[in-house]
């Protein structure tokens, strides 16, 4: 709940095509002290804890808290979070391909590009 990102900013890192754990395997990117609004992959970012960790943590507090929040005797919001646990979801099989075929996918001859944002659309 006391994010530094709000739900647009979560939504923008989750279709980044950019594969955060290819990113993270060679570098250790200091951790910023204020959003970068260029660089929004760092809040997903621990230097103790893969990506896969991170994101998998996310979607388990994600989960109590909307059970929490629908559960409560005042209106909330139920289809944002459910998007958020979809695009979160998604974006954690995506870079696990890409982690699996760095180099992407070949069929027929064509190489295809992973881009985990896209399974986060999907």
């Amino acid at each position: 709940m006391a994010s530094r990102l709000s739900m647009r900013q979560h939504l923008d890192t989750l279709f980044d095509n950019n594969s955060w754990a290819l990113m993270t395997r060679n570098s250790s990117p200091p951790w910023p002290a204020e959003p970068d609004p260029q660089n929004l992959w760092f809040e997903w970012y621990h230097p103790r804890f893969t990506i896969f960790g991170t994101l998998a943590f996310f979607l388990v507090m994600k989960f109590w808290m909307l059970i929490l929040a629908s559960t409560i005797p005042m209106p909330a919001g139920f289809f944002m979070p459910v998007f958020i646990m979809g695009a979160a979801i998604g974006r954690l099989l995506g870079e696990a391909l890409s982690l699996a075929f760095p180099e992407g996918i070949v069929a027929g001859g064509v190489i295809n590009p992973i881009m985990p944002g896209g399974y986060a659309l999907a």
